[in-house]
């Protein structure tokens, strides 16, 4: 789809009023390969859209240790109902390992704390060029291994705890998981994966989606994917190393039971469907739900279908954990 063609009819009016004002600038817009201008746009963008949920829970930013230095993390806790310890989340904020960080993920986080009432740690992991892997997914790593020895402190349950990302923190969530089950310590009850990136190591032609949604027109595009992954890794690097492309693990039986989360009109969409099908096969898929919007919208919270898909996740979030359908307030 070129970015004269009709948008899809399914589109929600939001998505297509930003997709719409998109276009109309499009010709005078340059391509942006500059970290430090992505970074400022990145940011300006999540920012102005987020919504008003900071509210909705306590916030406390502090450091803990890890291998590679301490790392900020971001504890969220729902203002109601918080008297005996909750389930944790350990989040992993997107942007193709390069952008974004814990403010940029504030309002998602309150607000699914307060909606699943739950506890939420965000993680602010190294990012990259600056740090090239396995640097973030070693923060990630250390982050949910302290998180799991320091629960008391975290007013967290040790038996409920799970980890989610979204995009690049998809991809991290993902591996990390992998890895945490393979040395059986901790354990997870389930990991929840937004619009992850699955797969670095195969041609964009391997999946239609990357074609048709590819393009620049969804905002995320072949290139901005090309861009993350040079950024991310060195060269010479095995991309379809599961470590980096979770989805060439050969084992996923012991795996956590996975909530993944898509946007139809996604680059990354037929990744996380062909993933989804692989967990199916080995009872580890809980739901795959689908919206129909573009990468990055949950953290939209300005928009409805944002909101939609956040009720959604914190639904999934308190079945995974047992929990009551509705939030204690």
């Amino acid at each position: 789809m070129s970015r004269n063609a009709a948008m899809p009819a399914d589109l929600d009016a939001e998505t297509r009023g930003l997709l719409e004002q998109a276009a109309a600038t499009a010709g005078d817009v340059q391509p942006v390969h500059d970290i430090a201008v992505q970074r400022v746009t990145s940011r300006d963008v999540f920012l102005s859209m987020e919504g008003d949920d900071k509210t909705a829970a306590s916030i406390r930013q502090f450091d803990i240790p890890a291998r590679g230095g301490p790392v900020p993390v971001r504890l969220y806790a729902p203002t109601q109902g918080t008297g005996n310890s909750l389930p944790l989340v350990v989040f992993l904020h997107g942007g193709g390992w390069s952008v974004g960080d814990l403010d940029c993920y504030d309002g998602l986080c309150a607000d699914l704390s307060a909606q699943a009432g739950v506890n939420m740690l965000s993680v602010g992991y190294r990012l990259s060029p600056e740090t090239r892997f396995p640097g973030a997914l070693e923060d990630c790593l250390d982050a949910m291994r302290w998180a799991c020895a320091a629960t008391r402190a975290l007013n967290a349950d040790p038996d409920r705890i799970a980890l989610m990302g979204d995009s690049a923190g998809g991809n991290l969530a993902a591996v990390a998981a992998a890895e945490l089950a393979r040395d059986e310590r901790p354990p997870l009850v389930a990991q929840f994966l937004i619009y992850p990136m699955l797969d670095i190591g195969s041609p964009h032609t391997a999946y239609a989606s990357r074609n048709d949604f590819g393009n620049g027109e969804f905002l995320l595009s072949r290139q901005n994917i090309d861009d993350a992954i040079n950024w991310y890794v060195t060269p010479g690097c095995d991309l379809s190393d599961p470590l980096l492309s979770p989805t060439n693990m050969s084992d996923l039986s012991r795996l956590p039971t996975t909530y993944l989360l898509s946007a139809r009109y996604d680059p990354l969409f037929d990744e996380s469907r062909s993933y989804a099908r692989k967990l199916e096969a080995k009872g580890k898929l809980a739901s795959h739900r689908v919206y129909p919007s573009i990468h990055a919208f949950v953290s939209f919270g300005a928009w409805a279908i944002a909101q939609k898909a956040r009720r959604d996740l914190a639904c999934d979030i308190r079945a995974a954990f047992g929990m009551p359908d509705s939030a204690s307030t």
